[in-house]
Formats: structure tokens, C-alpha cells, sequence
């Protein structure tokens, strides 16, 4: 027994001299297994890779930090060294994710681009009389792909409020209103509804083809619907009866009018992509109208910047000035006019006219260089007329400004903008046109 004690006592003895020698000393394992003491030297060697590998770390991450962060796009390369995740990207290299992970530095583009992944359609449809909910055939499924990535919605369609002659409590019916809202999966979009209000006075009876959209966030991954509502618009006049009209038909065999809408899945955090949004209201006749502003980095000196503007307005002519009206809203960046050609429209309006509807102006700027700029929105009387009473935004109705940095790379934007007017009634507009060369033959032209 004594013995056996002896012996286990040895063997404890000799494993914590083994254990002591790795707590406290530098050693190594030999390839027999056998525990040898590094030398001083080869310590000091070791600690001084150590050393050299985490400095080389630091200054790795130092160097990302200082470059600007990779246009995340499975089709358009980088333009100079930037960030990628944990990556730093070349120059003309891709930075993407190509197995919906984590965001890598890659020499090829994606054969399905993310980033021009669009959903819609565009259709010749019938009018619809419906007053109050879903408007038939204005509706489509698609897939979104990511949980944090934005919507970017676009919907196209002819519109009409009528008011018919009428009292209501006694009282004459002076105009009427209508909203038409695009919902997903018959709700509001998360993050803020997307809707636009028409206003007529009484006796009019408007048809006007419009565009009006928005981005939305806090939509999940999966399968989705995008559908048009049209109802009464909120908190206006409780004796307003509206009769919403949407789409046209002109009969005695012409097409229908053309209906389109779109959705197209955007990174959320995607350095090209820009916007403002909100539901505010400005009834200043002249200056910066208020919020509709964007501040961003521009990339590239040689890309175009694609501006998109949707808001509601509204013309009065002043009762002391006889005849028409008319305001002008311009896009403007850094407070001046784009330097390529200005960007802006204008809404007319006969006297005792009051209408308050949404007007949409895109356009493309060039001959920005990169580094910060400011994008905002100019009101003003229409140069040549009286002085009107302009006003932007009304009841809530959401407006967005957008701009989108277009790199030379991307050769699948081709555009055509100018400055003129055609009076002919019938034919092909003057130089309204654009020639382009189409690249897949498996895709959609929009």
C-alpha cells in the first residue's frame, strides 16, 4: 500500500513539474513529443513575429478605415481602392456577396445583378370606377432577397377627381379629393405610407397621367404584393363626395392608357444611392422649399448623377392679377443649376383654378466631380408671368427626392435630355428620342 502511494505520489510529482515548466516557461514540443525549452532568442523571435503580425493587423485595419467604403454591386466595379467588409478591393474588381454572406472583393460581376433586379409590369388596362379600396389589375407578386434592403417603388397611371354640382348639409360642394395609395400586402409601407391626393374644384373633370412612388423599409425577405388603393383623402372637407377615376379610355378604337408599376430591391447601406423623404408642407411662393434636401458623397468625377423629384403642387393665381399663373420647381445642386442642363417644370393653371396634384421631374446632371454636394428644391414664379401663390406638399401626401450616382461603367442607362418645345398635334415629337445599344438579349428595357 505504502508502496503503491509511493509511486502515484512520483508520478503526481512529475506531472505538475510538467505543467509547471509550460505555466512558466517558454517551451516547445518536440516531433517525438518530447517538451523542450525554447532559448532566449528564439523567444525573443517569437514574441517579435507576434509583434510584427499584430502591428501588420492594425495597420491593415487602419488603412480600411481611412478608404471610402466599395459601391456594393454585382455589376458595376469599383472605381479606386475601397473597403468591402473586412476586404480592401482594387481597382476594378467587384464587391459583392456571391453566396448571399458577407460581402467580398471579386474579379467578375455577378451574371444576375442584384442591384438591377426589377419587378413590375406595364400594360395597356381599362378604367375603373372603384371608389373605396384595391383598383383591379394594378397588382403583382415579386421576391425580395434581403431582410434590410430598401424598396424602391414606381407607379404610373392616368388619374381624375370629379365634382358634380351639388349641396351637401346646405352647403355648395367646392372641390373634392381623392387619395390613391401603393400598399404591400394590402398594408401601408413600414416605414411611412406611400400616397398622392388629388384636388379639383367643382366642375372640372381632369384625366393627367402621373408617376408618383417611394422607397420603403422593413419589408421581410420573401414572396410580397404590390397593389394600388384609391379612397377619400383624410381630414378633408367632411362634405367632400369624390368621384375617383382611375385609367382612360378614349373609345372609338384607340389603345387604353398605359399602366406601370415597379419595384426594384436597393442595399440599404448602397454609397450610390441617395434620398429624402417626408410628408411636409410649404406654401412659400419663392426660395429653398422646406426638407427637400440631400446631402452625399459623390464617388466618381467622370459618373452622372440621376435626379428624381415627386411632390404635390399647387397653382392660385392672386385675385388683384388677371388671367393665368404658373410656378416653377427646379432641382438644384450646391444652389446652383445643374451645370449640364437645368432640371425643372412648371405648373400652369387658369385663373380661379385651384388644383393640388402630384408632379414628378427626373433628369440627369453631369459634369459634377466627386466629394459632397447638396441636392434641394427651388420655387419660384415662372419667369415671364405674375406673381403666384405656389405651394408644395398637401395633407401628408409623401413626397421623395432622389439621387443616383450613375459610374461610367454602367453601360446599360442611356438617356436623352433637352431643353424645347413641339407644337404639332399629331406625329412624332422633334428629337424626343433615344438610339442605344441593347447588351443581354434576355432582358427588359424600362
Amino acid at each position: 500500500m505504502i508502496q503503491l502511494m509511493t509511486v502515484g505520489s512520483l508520478l503526481l510529482l512529475a506531472w505538475l513539474s510538467i505543467a509547471h515548466a509550460f505555466a512558466f516557461q517558454e517551451v516547445s514540443v518536440d516531433a517525438n513529443g518530447d517538451v523542450q525549452e525554447l532559448s532566449a532568442s528564439a523567444t525573443s523571435n517569437l514574441q517579435m513575429m507576434e509583434r510584427r503580425a499584430q502591428s501588420q493587423a492594425a495597420r491593415g485595419a487602419l488603412l480600411r478605415a481611412e478608404l471610402p467604403k466599395c459601391p456594393v454591386s454585382e455589376y458595376i466595379p469599383v472605381g479606386d481602392d475601397c473597403t468591402c467588409e473586412s476586404e480592401t478591393c482594387k481597382k476594378d474588381q467587384f464587391c459583392y456577396s456571391p453566396d448571399d454572406g458577407k460581402d467580398k472583393c471579386l474579379d467578375e460581376q455577378k451574371t444576375d445583378p442584384y442591384l438591377i433586379d426589377v419587378h413590375g409590369f406595364t400594360k395597356n388596362l381599362g378604367p375603373s370606377t372603384q371608389r373605396n379600396g384595391a383598383i383591379g389589375g394594378r397588382k403583382f407578386t415579386f421576391t425580395k432577397k434581403k431582410d434590410d434592403s430598401l424598396l424602391r417603388i414606381l407607379y404610373t397611371d392616368t388619374f381624375r377627381v370629379i365634382c358634380h354640382s351639388r349641396k351637401y348639409h346646405g352647403r355648395w360642394i367646392d372641390g373634392c379629393a381623392a387619395r390613391w395609395e401603393i400598399k404591400i400586402d394590402g398594408q401601408s409601407c413600414p416605414s411611412g405610407g406611400i400616397y398622392q391626393d388629388w384636388y379639383v374644384h367643382r366642375f372640372q373633370d381632369p384625366h393627367r397621367t402621373q408617376s408618383f412612388g417611394g422607397v420603403c423599409k422593413g419589408v421581410s425577405e420573401g414572396k410580397h404584393t404590390l397593389e394600388v388603393f384609391v379612397y377619400k383623402t383624410p381630414w378633408h372637407h367632411q362634405w367632400n363626395i369624390n368621384y375617383p377615376y382611375t385609367g382612360w379610355s378614349a373609345h372609338h378604337g384607340t389603345a387604353k392608357a398605359t399602366v406601370h408599376m415597379e419595384v426594384q430591391e436597393i442595399p440599404e447601406s448602397y454609397p450610390l444611392f441617395h434620398y429624402a423623404t417626408g410628408t411636409q408642407m410649404d406654401g412659400r411662393d419663392s426660395g429653398w422649399v422646406n426638407a427637400r434636401v440631400i446631402s452625399f458623397k459623390k464617388l466618381y468625377d467622370d459618373s452622372n448623377l440621376r435626379l428624381w423629384y415627386v411632390d404635390n403642387h399647387r397653382v392660385m393665381q392672386h385675385h388683384h392679377h388677371h388671367g393665368a399663373g404658373s410656378c416653377r420647381w427646379e432641382i438644384r445642386i450646391d444652389g446652383q443649376s445643374c451645370p449640364s442642363g437645368t432640371i425643372l417644370g412648371d405648373l400652369y393653371i387658369h385663373r380661379h383654378e385651384n388644383p393640388h396634384r402630384p408632379k414628378s421631374m427626373v433628369g440627369y446632371c453631369n459634369g459634377l466631380e466627386a466629394g459632397d454636394h447638396k441636392v434641394q428644391v427651388h420655387v419660384s414664379t415662372t419667369p415671364g408671368l405674375h406673381r403666384s401663390d405656389c405651394f408644395t406638399g398637401w395633407h401628408s401626401a409623401r413626397w421623395i427626392l432622389e439621387a443616383e450616382e450613375i459610374p461610367k461603367q454602367y453601360d446599360m442607362v442611356h438617356y436623352n435630355m433637352q431643353h424645347q418645345t413641339d407644337h404639332r398635334e399629331h406625329g412624332i415629337l422633334n428629337n424626343y428620342k433615344v438610339t442605344f445599344q441593347k447588351i443581354f438579349g434576355s432582358s427588359s428595357v424600362t
